[in-house]
């Protein structure tokens, strides 16, 4: 696997004061920014994936991950094995779409970042209907100068607000600049050395799986799931 390269925060959020001029609350203050990982931290395993919140597979793959006992039944299903500590996931969130940042600024800002992402990836296609979306490789200013809409705004907060984040904080959030930036030029630095083009991507060792199905195949063969 590629080694992962060391995000020098500090800097970036300097950059950001010259940039934007406004005051950038202290780090203490702020959600995480690094990679989020989500099961026990210390479990055998560690599953990497990349993923954007507008992704259709994307949705198969982190919702068989992860579905906090929704669906104990299924024969495939592989959240058993993450809340029994079997492994644990990290993740690397891809922006191809101003949602797909909103997503993952929500989730950090909230109690429970799989539970917020797991919601919005079952409105995916509600979220992303009828916008215009800058694509790849278009400028940071290009890709959040869209503010969400009205009913971006509703539906997200509908997710969320108030079990797993509240009111103020919700849009404190969805309108940190600074945050975003942060993400933002982490996101690209990882998704270029990794050479991400398409979602999602799930890295088990040094294995690499493309596609919710070879990822899925993977997981379920490493964990000895029929």
């Amino acid at each position: 696997m590629v080694a992962r390269p060391s995000v020098p925060i500090a800097a970036l959020m300097a950059l950001v004061l010259v940039v934007l001029g406004t005051a950038v609350p202290a780090r203490a203050q702020m959600p995480a920014t690094d990679p989020v990982v989500v099961g026990d931290p210390k479990a055998p395993i560690e599953v990497e994936i990349y993923i954007q919140a507008t992704c259709s597979a994307c949705r198969s793959l982190f919702t068989t991950l992860y579905d906090d006992g929704r669906d104990d039944g299924a024969a495939r299903s592989l959240d058993g094995p993450l809340r029994a500590g079997a492994y644990r996931i990290t993740v690397h969130p891809v922006y191809y779409r101003p949602v797909d940042l909103w997503a993952d600024m929500l989730a950090r800002c909230s109690t429970d970042y799989a539970e917020t992402m797991w919601r919005v990836l079952q409105v995916q296609n509600a979220l992303v209907g009828g916008m215009v979306h800058p694509r790849k490789g278009a400028a940071f200013e290009k890709r959040i100068v869209l503010q969400p809409t009205d009913l971006t705004i509703k539906m997200l907060r509908a997710l969320t607000v108030p079990d797993l984040i509240g009111d103020k904080r919700f849009d404190a959030c969805i309108g940190d600049k600074a945050l975003a930036k942060i993400l933002y030029d982490q996101s690209e630095a990882r998704r270029a050395e990794m050479a991400i083009e398409a979602t999602p991507v799930l890295m088990l060792g040094e294995a690499r799986y493309e596609g919710s199905m070879e990822a899925m195949r993977a997981m379920w063969v490493a964990l000895g799931i029929d």
